[in-house]
C-alpha cells in the first residue's frame, strides 16, 4: 500500500469518544496536553497474562482513540465498517478485514466518518510475551525485530491480503478466551497471540536496519546483552551516557559491545541513543506542554541547537514546527 504524508487529520477535540474505550478500567491514562493525546499505562490482569483482545463498537461519524502512545505491540483487526488510522503521522485508510499493526511507542489515532456503527477488534500484547512463546535461543531476537524503531516496517494488510490465511479465525478465537475466560485459556492466549505474531514476522515485517542473516549469526548471549543494553539505553537517555558507560553496565568490553551492537541493530550507539532521544522528544512535543528546550535538556541534549540539530536531521522538522503540526493535525 502506497503511505500517504503530511495530511492532517481532522479529528477536533470536541468529536465524540467511544465510551468502551475511554471507560476502560485496565487502562490508566495521563492526558497532559490540552487533552488531545496521552500516554497510556496497562495495568491488571493484563500485565499478568500478558495478552489481551476485545471488541470495540464505534458510533457514527466517531473518534474510536486520540493520538496516543504505550509501549504494548497492538494489533488491529477491523469487523465492520470503515476507519481512518494515523500512525505516526502516516495516513492509513482501513475496511472491513484489513489489519493494522502498531509497535511499541507508535504515536496512532483512529477515527472513521461512517454515518453507521462500525467495530474492530484491538489486541495487545505485552512485549514480554514474546519471549514466553519463543524458545530461549530466539527469543531475544524475535523481541529485538519487535523493539527497534522502523518508521518503514510494514503496519496494514488489507484484506486480501489476507485471504486463505487463518487470521480472521485466530483473532476471533483470541476474542472468546479472553471473554469467556475458561480453564486454561491462558494457553490458548499465548498460541493464538504466538499465531499472529509469527505471521507478522513471515509476513515481511523485518526491519531493514537488522538484517535476519545478523540475528543468525549472534549468540544468544550476544543478544540478550544486546537487548539489555537498549534496554539500558531507555532507561538512561536522558543522562549523560557513553558506550563506555553502556558497556560496563552490561559486563562487556568496550570493542566487544560496539561490534556487537552494531551487528544486531544495525546502528552505532550514538545512532541508537538518538533515535531514543527524539523519539522521547516526540511524545513530549505532543504529550506535555514543556518548553521546547527543556524538553531537550529532559532527553538528555546539553544545548538546544544540538537538540534542533538532531530532531530536524531524524524528523525533517524543527522541534517547534512539529508541535505546532501536531497541534493542528487535532
Amino acid at each position: 500500500m502506497k503511505k500517504v504524508f503530511a495530511e492532517k487529520n481532522p479529528i477536533t477535540p470536541n468529536v465524540f469518544v467511544a465510551p468502551e474505550y475511554k471507560n476502560n478500567r485496565d487502562v490508566t491514562y495521563k492526558r497532559n496536553y490540552k487533552g488531545d493525546a496521552y500516554l497510556e499505562q496497562e495495568r491488571g490482569w493484563f500485565e499478568e497474562q500478558g495478552a489481551k483482545c476485545a471488541l470495540q463498537t464505534t458510533p457514527p461519524r466517531s473518534v474510536a482513540t486520540k493520538g496516543h502512545l504505550h509501549d504494548a505491540l497492538e494489533i488491529i483487526y477491523i469487523n465492520s465498517g470503515s476507519f481512518t488510522a494515523y500512525i505516526n503521522d502516516v495516513r492509513y485508510e482501513v475496511g472491513r478485514g484489513d489489519m493494522l499493526f502498531f509497535r511499541g511507542g507508535d504515536i496512532h489515532s483512529i477515527y472513521t466518518l461512517d454515518e453507521k456503527e462500525n467495530s474492530y477488534y484491538v489486541i495487545k500484547i505485552h512485549p514480554s510475551l514474546v519471549f514466553d512463546v519463543s524458545d530461549k535461543k530466539n527469543g531475544a531476537a524475535y523481541m529485538l525485530l519487535f523493539a527497534l524503531r522502523n518508521d518503514a516496517a510494514k503496519r496494514h494488510w488489507r484484506a486480501e491480503e489476507l485471504e486463505g490465511t487463518r487470521v480472521e479465525r485466530t483473532v476471533r478465537a483470541l476474542a472468546d478466551e479472553c471473554a469467556q475466560r475458561r480453564p486454561y485459556f491462558d494457553i490458548a492466549v499465548k498460541e493464538y497471540v504466538a499465531s499472529l505474531l509469527l505471521f507478522i514476522l513471515r509476513g515481511g515485517d523485518e526491519a531493514p536496519e537488522m538484517k535476519e542473516e545478523h540475528i543468525g549469526r549472534a549468540e544468544v548471549s550476544v543478544l540478550e546483552l544486546v537487548y539489555s543494553a537498549m534496554t539500558f539505553i531507555n532507561n538512561n537517555y536522558s543522562s549523560e551516557i557513553s558506550a563506555a558507560d553502556v558497556a560496563r553496565a552490561v559486563g562487556m568490553s568496550y570493542s566487544h559491545f560496539s561490534r556487537s551492537f552494531g551487528n544486531v541493530t544495525g546502528q552505532s550507539f550514538k545512532e541508537y541513543l538518538n533515535g531514543v532521544r527524539i523519539r522521547r522528544a516526540e511524545e513530549m512535543l505532543i504529550t506535555t506542554d514543556e518548553d521546547v528546550f527543556r524538553i531537550g535538556e529532559m532527553c538528555g541534549y546539553a544545548s538546544a541547537s544540538y537538540f534542533i540539530m538532531n530532531f530536524k536531521k531524524i524528523k525533517g522538522i524543527t522541534p517547534h514546527a512539529y508541535r505546532n503540526d501536531m497541534k493542528r493535525a487535532r
